[in-house]
């Protein structure tokens, strides 16, 4: 699913009010500079995982004008 949504739906270009009508409203917003995008937790499991640690969060980051510049998954 999530690479369904990185390769069909979640693109660089894209509004704020896209990404917001897409995923929902942001879990965090940005405190620093160190991470300066919205971001998302999101489940990526794979073979061996277990609870909480399944989730990875996935940071997008915004120009001034409100337009995804770079979405990464850490």
């Amino acid at each position: 699913m999530v690479e369904d949504l990185f390769r069909n739906h979640l693109q660089i270009g894209m509004r704020r009010s896209e990404v917001e009508r897409l995923l929902g409203p942001p879990d965090h917003e940005p405190r620093s500079s160190l991470y300066a995008g919205a971001g998302y937790a999101i489940g990526l499991s794979y073979p061996g995982s277990w609870g909480d640690s399944d989730n990875k969060p996935l940071l997008i980051t915004y120009d001034a004008n409100g337009v995804v510049r770079e979405v990464r998954v850490f």
